[in-house]
Parts: C-alpha cells; sequence; structure tokens
C-alpha cells in the first residue's frame, strides 16, 4: 500500500493518470452518445455530430499528449504551453493526485 502511495503521490504519474482518465472520459462520451442516437434509430443531428467529432478530436489530443510525456516530456510539455492547457492540466493533475491519494489512504 506504501508503494501504491508513492506512486500516486508522484506529480508525473498523476499527470498520466490524468490524461489517460480525460481520454477515457472523452472516448466514453463519444460512444455514448452515438449509441444513444442509433439505439433510437434516428439519424445524427448537427449538435451530435459536433459532440463526437469534439471529443474524439480531445481524446486524440489527450492520447497524444500522454505519449508525448512517455517518449519526450520537453516537447510535450512545450507542446502543452503552446496549447494554453498548462495551467488547467495542472489544476486537474492536483485534483485527480488529491482524489487519488484520498483512495489510497482510504484503503491504508
Amino acid at each position: 500500500m506504501n508503494d501504491l502511495y508513492r506512486f500516486c503521490s508522484d506529480a508525473g504519474n498523476a499527470q498520466y493518470i490524468t490524461l489517460l482518465l480525460l481520454g477515457f472520459f472523452f472516448v466514453c462520451w463519444a460512444s455514448w452518445v452515438y449509441t444513444n442516437a442509433k439505439q433510437t434509430n434516428l439519424p445524427l443531428t448537427t449538435l451530435e455530430w459536433w459532440q463526437i467529432y469534439g471529443s474524439g478530436t480531445l481524446a486524440l489530443l489527450c492520447g497524444s499528449l500522454f505519449m508525448g510525456f512517455v517518449m519526450v516530456p520537453e516537447n510535450a510539455e512545450k507542446l502543452v504551453e503552446i496549447l494554453y492547457v498548462k495551467e488547467p492540466l495542472d489544476w486537474l493533475t492536483m485534483q485527480v493526485r488529491s482524489v487519488l491519494m484520498w483512495l489510497v489512504g482510504l484503503g491504508m
């Protein structure tokens, strides 16, 4: 349990987990919108198409950033700064890390 706590307390690992969770959320959202539209046997509306394309694009961005942080962290940091998502990503990483540490603390 101490190893898990140490793993979750590292900011880099928390950022990896945050990017994976964000990517998973956007993929699930696009899948949910598409599945609900197909179950009603109606064509997709413009709003649903925009949701699917937007969620897919954001999931692709999260996956690209994740792979960038794994392979070339310096370039990924520069890309995050260029896209102006450094502060929101840092804030979200801090929130995810605090939730993870709280969950691990419950198990100890």
